[in-house]
């Protein structure tokens, strides 16, 4: 099993939860022949593997990458043909990132306006310096707040969008949610 010892755990553990919904969305933009879309997800995923340490699978995103760009058939023919491989390596990483999955849970605090106004401050200008650690820790502390369904709704989907390191997505839905409070 391979060791991640220079990486945080609480991201090895936001990139073991999101390895299925990545490789179901490449797989549906496959499917549905959108090259566009599918070259966003794996470049995300090339950028991840990167991080991690992972060399190949990260040079086999930037492959797939590269022929989405080109928008060719002959481009679909040959991502359709290399994909499923690729896809089912980095699912298999699941396994070697399950030690870290963070299980802590911390008990939830009464709301804060202004706690929680300052803490979306944070994960925008955290997410502005592409500050991973920096967003997560604000996002997983708002998640921790007594609110409605639908407020925790919101602050579910922004800290969705920080584990999956959507950063320009997490700054526009911080500052909607800012509004708000």
């Amino acid at each position: 099993m391979k060791k991640f010892n220079d990486m945080d755990t609480e991201l090895l553990s936001d990139i073991y939860l999101i390895i299925d919904k990545k490789c179901a969305e490449v797989e549906s933009h496959l499917e549905n022949g959108d090259l566009k879309n599918f070259t966003i997800v794996v470049h995300s995923l090339k950028t991840t593997c990167r991080m991690m340490g992972e060399k190949k699978l990260s040079e086999d995103f930037l492959e797939l990458e590269m022929l989405g760009k080109s928008e060719t058939y002959d481009a679909l023919s040959k991502v359709r043909e290399l994909t499923p491989n690729i896809l089912d390596r980095f699912r298999k990483l699941k396994l070697e990132l399950m030690p870290y999955i963070n299980t802590d849970s911390e008990p939830a605090l009464h709301f804060s306006a202004s706690e929680i106004y300052s803490l979306l401050e944070e994960v925008e200008l955290s997410a502005a310096d592409f500050d991973i650690l920096r967003a997560e820790t604000a996002t997983k502390k708002l998640l921790t707040y007594q609110c409605d369904k639908e407020f925790y709704e919101k602050l579910k989907q922004l800290s969705d969008l920080v584990n999956e390191l959507d950063y320009d997505e997490a700054r526009t839905l911080a500052n909607k949610i800012k509004k708000s409070v």
